[in-house]
């Protein structure tokens, strides 16, 4: 009689272990998908581009720059010939709920006709429904950074000097590129001594 009350304890105990367990399993599967779709849908991802992704990017950066003054709409232009001549160093793109919301390029310049592990940022592009949401900050800090990581010795930029002055770019008088007014063309210098002399982007488009 005793041995048959031991045993059904032992069942009943290992019952509720298997219940407590089935329980540990479903909660942790139910939170796994809960940070599966947060992550998925709230949080953004930066990776370099692959590919597959040519065509894509060419559609935000039309998208990004079109109607704009400033731009002459040769901006997918000139990510595609530098992808094709090979000189598209950093291409990174950024994905958001499974859909690409933004992209940024970083490729060789050259300073008094010499490349020395200098690069130029842009075209800088985010889809217009994504804009002034971080998208493009967070492309070109993850940019610079890899362009760090590879010892470069600084970056150049052509744009707005009170948006690129948050990642340390400062304007420079003593660079110049074509007929940019003066404080647009700016540059951050990772290593080294601060150039001095015309910056010339790789000519690709024919």
């Amino acid at each position: 009689m005793k041995s048959l009350r031991e045993s059904a304890d032992r069942l009943e105990l290992t019952g509720r272990i298997a219940a407590t367990v089935r329980d540990c399993v479903e909660r942790s599967t139910m939170i796994g998908r809960v940070v599966w779709f947060f992550d998925r849908f709230f949080n953004m991802q930066i990776r370099q581009e692959r590919p597959s992704d040519a065509a894509i990017i060419r559609f935000i950066t039309e998208s990004a720059f079109k109607g704009l003054p400033h731009s002459d709409q040769t901006e997918s232009k000139i990510i595609d010939a530098l992808r094709a001549a090979g000189a598209l160093t950093i291409s990174l793109i950024a994905i958001q709920g499974g859909e690409v919301i933004g992209h940024v390029a970083f490729s060789p310049v050259a300073i008094n006709g010499k490349i020395d592990d200098w690069y130029g940022l842009g075209p800088l592009s985010v889809r217009p429904e994504h804009q002034k949401k971080g998208v493009g900050q967070a492309l070109a800090r993850d940019g610079l950074h890899r362009l760090m990581s590879m010892k470069a010795a600084g970056c150049v930029v052509y744009g707005n000097p009170r948006y690129y002055g948050r990642f340390g770019f400062e304007s420079d008088t003593e660079l110049y590129y074509g007929n940019v007014l003066s404080g647009y063309l700016q540059r951050v210098v990772f290593s080294g001594p601060t150039p001095r002399g015309e910056v010339t982007y790789l000519s690709v488009i024919r």
